[in-house]
């Protein structure tokens, strides 16, 4: 019997050490993909000249590196961030908060604020100044020109158009300005 485990053991630790070369193997061409991509990207998403494929940030305001303009991943830990200028075309995520502008594609922390976005914004509480998009959360906010379709308990929009699904819905704008389960805006 401790034979068959030990020959079971090793040749379970044979396939992890396959699979790890595996998903290296992935991350170095998906790396090799982006840096041949990102070119053609910054120049239809009006991009700055400086770009990276990768930004990391530790809490915003206080660490964020590279600080150009990301076109693939914005990770921080515990939160995200970028400058009031700067601009993210692929992911965005945070452990505990997002907090940055001008995302086209995935907005994702527990706490998410964006300006100027479009794509999904998904955590626990999100809220941003014109988007297009989706928000899912328990609290979601959208304000000014937005368009989007909100999924949440508590959902809030102000001079918005889309439609909400969730327990309470506050659209200044919409068929009621306060409706439950449900709620909608046409586009002016």
């Amino acid at each position: 019997m401790k034979k068959l485990m030990k020959k079971e053991t090793k040749r379970t630790c044979k396939k992890g050490g396959k699979m790890k070369k595996r998903l290296f193997a992935t991350f170095m061409v998906c790396t090799c993909f982006l840096g041949i991509v990102i070119p053609v990207l910054a120049k239809d998403n009006q991009l700055s000249p400086s770009i990276t494929p990768f930004r990391f940030s530790f809490w915003p305001n206080v660490f964020s590196w590279p600080s150009e303009d990301v076109c693939g991943l914005s990770i921080g830990l515990p939160g995200a961030y970028g400058k009031s200028d700067s601009k993210v075309v692929g992911a965005d995520l945070g452990v505990f908060i997002s907090e940055s502008p001008g995302v086209e594609g995935l907005l994702m922390a527990a706490i998410s604020v964006g300006k100027d976005s479009t794509g999904a914004q998904l955590g626990i509480a999100n809220a941003v100044d014109n988007f297009g998009g989706m928000q899912a959360g328990i609290f979601n906010a959208a304000v000014n020109n937005s368009s989007f379709f909100q999924l949440g308990l508590i959902n809030h929009s102000r001079k918005s158009s889309g439609f909400q699904i969730g327990f309470l819905n506050f659209m200044d704008n919409g068929l009621f300005s306060v409706f439950l389960l449900f709620n909608y805006s046409e586009a002016k």
